[in-house]
């Protein structure tokens, strides 16, 4: 008895890619601080 196998559909859902997006947050934050870092360094350097 060989049971008929249906095609694995799942419900069309709408994608929206949240952790790429926060993450590209993030890093954007993370080289804000890295640069005034930097930038602050030079200028008390000068």
């Amino acid at each position: 008895m060989e049971r008929e196998q249906k095609p694995a559909v799942s419900p069309p859902q709408e994608f929206f890619p949240r952790g790429a997006i926060a993450f590209f947050f993030a890093m954007i934050g993370f080289y804000l601080v890295l640069w005034l870092t930097m930038y602050w360094v030079m200028a008390g350097r000068s």
